[in-house]
């Protein structure tokens, strides 16, 4: 019965998601954006940290501000000096990443629905340029809406003439999915690019990563607890690691050849919800 209700409200979800997309480049002012999710409820540092496309997104499905975090880590970059033989380290403290839970109005009765969005912003050079991966992990069997899977990448680049441009990659693919435990993705972590036939050198990269996931509700108006965790996995070496997620109570996100990859801690937390419809 839950895999049929679950299935049923998908299908829907597609049918709105689809029109959602027919407006998705619609020319909405960024301050109406940001007025909506004030009034949502979203504070003044989620709205700083969200990208156009995500505000875009949370007013055109109608979201309520849940919870949020945000934590500044540490990523080690590491690259072997063959003529020296040894290893050099470069320890950055500039890498900032957040996790966001909004409550989504469904349209079937009896289904909880939120959306999670983690954004992490890495502001400095990168030694070492190959695939890096992020994912979100959640507990409790929640269902990922394949449909509203996106994520983001955006390399900041300077030239020889001190000119400021950026590099944008959007996408609805994923790396990895595991039904009710997590979702991941992968990109290419850019050392350079050429825009209008001049060479820029990224300095920072920034992206995000967002999906929508949803449970039955009994409608006894009762309190309850899930909980979601993300980080952020940066390649040193020319090996590729799976992503692999564990949900249950206490959701966990790894990578396999884990000694190859420096691992953002990780950024999770628990909200609370209430068993009625939205």
């Amino acid at each position: 019965m839950r895999k049929w209700l679950i299935s049923i409200t998908t299908c829907i979800f597609l049918i709105g998601f689809l029109a959602y997309n027919a407006h998705a480049f619609e020319n909405l002012d960024e301050k109406k954006l940001n007025l909506y999710l004030q009034k949502a409820g979203y504070p003044s540092e989620v709205i700083e940290t969200l990208e156009p496309e995500q505000k875009h997104d949370l007013y055109m499905n109608r979201a309520l501000y849940v919870s949020f975090q945000k934590k500044r880590d540490n990523l080690s970059d590491s690259k072997t000096d063959n003529s020296a033989g040894t290893m050099r380290i470069l320890t950055l403290s500039n890498f900032t990443h957040t996790l966001l839970v909004s409550r989504i109005p469904s349209s079937i009765s009896g289904i909880a629905r939120f959306k999670v969005d983690y954004n992490w912003d890495w502001n400095s050079r990168a030694i070492n340029n190959l695939w890096d991966k992020f994912g979100i992990a959640w507990s409790d069997d929640y269902d990922a809406l394949m449909e509203s899977v996106r994520y983001s990448y955006v390399a900041y680049g300077i030239n020889g003439n001190r000119q400021y441009t950026t590099k944008k990659m959007s996408s609805s693919s994923y790396d990895k999915y595991t039904p009710g435990a997590g979702i991941g993705w992968k990109f290419d972590l850019l050392h350079h690019f050429t825009q209008n036939n001049m060479y820029y050198e990224v300095y920072r990269h920034k992206g995000w990563g967002g999906v929508y996931i949803q449970t039955p509700h009994d409608g006894s108006g009762r309190a309850d607890t899930s909980s979601a965790t993300a980080s952020y996995f940066h390649q040193q070496f020319d090996t590729n690691g799976t992503l692999s997620f564990s949900g249950g109570a206490v959701p966990d996100i790894g990578i396999g050849y884990s000694l190859l990859y420096d691992e953002s801690p990780n950024k999770g937390f628990s909200w609370s919800w209430y068993h009625n419809n939205y």
